[in-house]
């Protein structure tokens, strides 16, 4: 299966702009070299085995990934969810979407992967656009943390301040049935 097709702007994106520019974040609507497409899915049989990035649930709830399954993309990176804010010593993004964990578990979260791991561990925090200025104020003084930004547009594009963003749901502009992210950062 082929990678979804590279940036097609269309005036579906204007309230996006919108959205970002009200927030005071730079819309980034072009694809550079370098940067990556990530893939994630409850299902990690539907993503595409030549993933470079594939990111999965591992929190032990019912959309976990095994380690067996995280096998699959051998040559991929690989970012762990949690979706309880329990699985600071195994998960490296911690998911505040709309249904999961509050903004208000993000510093807890990031300290304790820290305290864990050091400076340099890995701390994205997975939220929506409209709920990251919440999650960016539960974080203010902290630092070392990324963001990823769910901002279904159907186009791929980044968002300044944001290593990844997923642009693309099954129902707004995947290809199969898993979620596609665009990675302009190191996460």
């Amino acid at each position: 299966m082929s990678s979804p097709s590279i940036l097609t702007v269309s005036s579906d994106m204007a309230m996006s702009v919108e959205q970002a520019q009200a927030e005071t974040l730079e819309f980034v609507p072009s694809v550079k070299r370098g940067d990556r497409i990530m893939y994630d899915s409850v299902n990690p049989y539907a993503i595409p085995r030549d993933a470079k990035v594939v990111a999965g649930y591992f929190d032990g709830g019912s959309y976990s990934w095994s380690e067996e399954q995280f096998r699959m993309f051998e040559h991929a990176e690989h970012l762990h969810i949690d979706r309880t804010a329990n699985r600071a010593d195994d998960c490296g993004v911690l998911d505040i979407e709309n249904g999961t964990v509050g903004p208000g578990v993000a510093r807890e979260w990031c300290e304790s992967r820290r305290k864990l791991y050091g400076d340099h561990a890995r701390r994205i925090l997975y939220c929506n656009l409209s709920t990251w200025p919440a999650v960016r104020q539960a974080v203010a003084g902290l630092s070392g943390h990324k963001y990823w930004i769910a901002n279904p547009t159907g186009y791929l594009h980044g968002l300044s301040g944001a290593v990844a963003v997923q642009c693309q749901w099954p129902s707004i502009g995947s290809p199969g049935q898993y979620d596609v992210s665009l990675v302009t950062g190191d996460i």
